[in-house]
């Protein structure tokens, strides 16, 4: 059930209406329009188009799960080339195929109420949907799986002084004292508030909180779920230099300190398309957010500005490296604090300081961020001054019969993308995306229509990196 407190500042994300939860709790509908929102494992998905997004995620699923069984497979090969005589990389090898094993079959039960929906869409789901509230490439399904160990895995492994998720909280909340006051935050939302880690360290240390987490990863929010209700999900962490062999797959049981007390909600949606209703919140924390997202720095200022009260706090908390397409927003944090004033806020206090970021106790590798915290208060109201132009499809993607082009952006994509690339490497310059979509089905177990939806999406997002 969605708390009361909750749902009274929740707002359909295409009218603006107030939301009612349906008799059965698995959806919430805006009141005149009756808009429909899926709950799923008791996460509202408040987004735009909540089944475009919800078909990503599942295609997002379906393709990590194939990718992670083709290693399997592969590790398995090499482990009948390694010679009897070598012990401890047979040893090796066959940790990493028993964790993978592992972990792959722990993400498919931890997401089967997401992957094994039964509830269809409502409309068709048409490529221009998908295309219109597409992931970016760099939300990926476990592309921040180091940070659910750094979360839930390490408590009790590192040094204070090291303690990444201690020393975050700690400066979030003592830049945040000045503008908050002596008086409760009251509501305090999270965007882009990954596996909570923070969201839970501020709602655990101050009492009368009412905290929304927001986030669009389904993933990072069932190991958080999960580990905050005190169900403790085990996964193997994979550190980048492993110190021995031991540590080439180190199991975790990620699990929180203690309970999550009350009033904490999680919230599917996108941070800068809030279903939060103008004006509703007390405290609004971004923790790595400002310089992630797509929107040019103005728009986002714009955006969080809608969702706090006159007099309420923004916090900001990461680095700022703003790698926008657009020269004009690779902005510097000199340039950030100069939009805050046009974006409605003063400044009440900020400081740098150099913390450790993602330093597994079982890696040799670490490295130091220097980290912004800054908490501003809004003084006035701000609007977007966004002026981004949409991009005109390829005509190979209306007529899906034509070959689509082996252009460099889509043989460049093959460097970094190792299940995406095995997609795009069936474009060939004369295949046409019903002629791979044929070909996806076979490999992937996919619907063919599945399948099409799903190169068009990835292709059309790859051909947006070209110049035109």
């Amino acid at each position: 059930m969605i708390a009361d407190a909750v749902l009274s500042i929740l707002r359909c994300p295409k009218s603006g209406e107030s939301l009612v939860a349906s008799n059965d709790s698995s959806f919430l509908v805006s009141k005149e329009s009756g808009n429909r929102y899926p709950v799923i494992a008791g996460v509202p998905w408040l987004f735009d188009d909540p089944e475009a997004a919800i078909w990503q995620w599942r295609q997002n699923v379906t393709l990590y799960l194939a990718n992670e069984s083709e290693q399997e497979d592969e590790i398995h090969k090499l482990i009948k080339q390694v010679p009897r005589t070598s012990v401890l990389t047979r040893k090796r090898l066959e940790l990493l195929r028993a964790a993978k094993m592992h972990d792959r079959r722990a993400i498919s039960s931890l997401l089967h109420d997401l992957t094994h929906l039964t509830q269809g869409a409502q409309t068709p789901i048409s490529v221009a949907r998908i295309m219109s509230s597409k992931l970016p490439l760099t939300q990926s399904l476990t592309g921040y799986y180091s940070n659910i160990h750094r979360d839930w895995g390490w408590d009790g492994l590192v040094d204070s002084d090291r303690d990444e998720n201690m020393l975050a909280a700690k400066l979030v909340q003592t830049v945040s004292s000045k503008a908050l006051g002596s008086g409760s935050a009251g509501r305090l939302a999270v965007l882009g508030a990954g596996c909570c880690r923070l969201a839970y360290d501020i709602h655990s240390s101050m009492s009368g909180l009412t905290t929304v987490a927001i986030d669009i990863n389904p993933f990072l929010f069932a190991i958080a779920k999960s580990a905050m209700e005190m169900q403790p999900v085990t996964l193997h962490e994979y550190p980048l230099a492993p110190k021995d062999l031991a540590c080439h797959a180190v199991k975790r049981k990620l699990c929180a300190p203690a309970r999550v007390g009350d009033g904490f909600s999680f919230i599917h949606a996108d941070g800068l398309k809030s279903p939060l209703a103008p004006g509703s919140m007390d405290w609004l924390v971004t923790p790595w957010f400002v310089d992630i997202v797509s929107s040019a720095a103005v728009g986002t200022i714009a955006a969080i500005n809608r969702c706090l009260r006159p007099g309420a706090t923004w916090t900001n908390f990461g680095t700022l490296v703003f790698r926008g397409s657009d020269i004009r927003d690779q902005i510097s944090s000199d340039e950030f604090m100069e939009l805050l004033a046009a974006g409605g806020f003063e400044i009440v206090e900020s400081r740098f300081d150099s913390i450790p970021y993602i330093a597994s106790p079982a890696s040799s590798h670490s490295r130091v961020e220097r980290v912004l915290t800054l908490s501003a208060r809004k003084i006035a109201e701000a609007t977007s001054q966004d002026s981004r132009v949409r991009k005109v499809s390829p005509e190979w993607s209306i007529d899906t019969r034509l070959p689509v082009p082996l252009t460099p952006a889509i043989q460049s994509f093959f460097e970094s993308h190792r299940t995406y690339a095995q997609i795009v490497s069936l474009v060939d310059g004369n295949r046409s995306a019903d002629d791979i979509s044929r070909i996806m089905s076979e490999i992937f177990g996919m619907t063919q229509e599945d399948a099409r939806l799903a190169f068009l999406k990835i292709a059309l997002t790859v051909n947006e990196t070209e110049k035109v």
